[in-house]
């Protein structure tokens, strides 16, 4: 039988919350609130050498900018889930530093 055991619904209300989560990173760093990172946006929230980083491991169809779907995938598959809300609040730190330089 295919009874469900609920897990995986449990995983995608995880994966849900964490979208929120990238969300509003996506949303802080994507200054002119256009759906999508350029490098410009990138190197001013993280800083120039870990924006120019992100945006080569995030862009998946190397079109130059980064979607929420490609900053998710990125981000979903490379942090394992346990270091995922360090890696959010280290996000958070870096932009709120240097947005304070702006």
């Amino acid at each position: 039988s295919t009874q469900s055991t609920g897990e995986e619904f449990a995983m995608s209300d995880e994966d849900d919350a964490k979208k929120l989560r990238l969300k509003e990173i996506f949303a802080s760093i994507d200054k002119n609130a256009d759906g999508k990172l350029e490098l410009g946006e990138m190197c001013a929230a993280l800083g120039d050498e870990h924006g120019k980083d992100c945006m080569e491991d995030c862009d998946a169809d190397q079109d130059g900018c980064v979607t929420f779907e490609e900053f998710c995938r990125f981000i979903l598959d490379s942090v394992p889930p346990e270091a995922f809300e360090h890696g959010c609040l280290c996000m958070e730190k870096a932009i709120a530093a240097n947005a304070a330089k702006t």
